[in-house]
């Protein structure tokens, strides 16, 4: 496993430190916080929301369905293996960047990522097209 995404996420775990859940904790138990809170919380930064190339555009008009995210950046061919992905195979070589200030509704979490080696967000009920901090395109991670 590279150095990097390894790196990167001990880095965000320790920034987390004492608020990252365990990997079996329902999302139900998960804390429950609000965007502000979850940007204050993570250093000022996005929220990321990886796709498969059949994604691609698929949400750029938001969601209301329930999204895991994460923090960490990671490399296609490392975002499968670290965030326990469905269909591992697949790179993820698109990212959605979200501003955790605009999703106007509660996320849950940290928690450690059942399967994987990373730390997830959970927003049960999506994110607006709003919190697209990249809005209009899917930023091709290389």
């Amino acid at each position: 496993m590279s150095t990097c995404s390894r790196l990167a996420t001990v880095l965000d775990i320790r920034m987390l430190a004492g608020r990252v859940a365990e990997e079996d904790t329902p999302i139900d138990a998960l804390r429950e916080i609000s965007g502000n809170d979850a940007f204050v919380e993570i250093g000022r930064r996005g929220l990321l929301r990886y796709l498969r190339n059949d994604q691609k555009g698929s949400l750029t008009g938001g969601s209301n369905r329930l999204q895991y995210v994460t923090p960490t950046p990671y490399t296609p061919e490392e975002a499968s293996r670290w965030l326990a992905l469905m269909w591992p195979w697949v790179l993820r070589r698109y990212v959605l960047v979200l501003d955790p200030r605009k999703i106007d509704r509660p996320i849950r979490g940290p928690r450690v990522i059942s399967g994987g080696f990373g730390i997830e967000y959970i927003s049960p009920k999506g994110f607006p097209a709003a919190a697209i901090a990249n809005p209009g395109y899917d930023l091709e991670v290389t």
